[in-house]
């Protein structure tokens, strides 16, 4: 977990430098590790679109919607009642 964590800002750290190629190994370090599935998504699909490849990052955010809503730790909008 702690290896996830340190890979997840050194990540973020890569994209703030442009280093895409360091994201991307970093972004492999992450999956094997075993991060959680909406870390890898983000990631990959900031990767994506900072290097042009719009369709790829859409493609992955569209299959991103089949996941169930449980999985990635989101769910409705809680209404208050007065």
């Amino acid at each position: 977990m702690a290896d996830s964590r340190r890979c997840a800002k050194l990540a973020q750290s890569q994209l703030n430098r442009r280093d895409i190629h360091g994201a991307q190994d970093t972004l492999d370090a992450l999956r094997r590790q075993g991060a959680r599935s909406e870390d890898v998504l983000l990631l990959e699909s900031i990767i994506h679109l900072r290097t042009g490849e719009l369709e790829k990052a859409r493609a992955v955010l569209e299959a991103a919607q089949g996941f169930s809503a449980t999985a990635l730790r989101i769910g409705p909008p809680r209404h208050r009642h007065p």
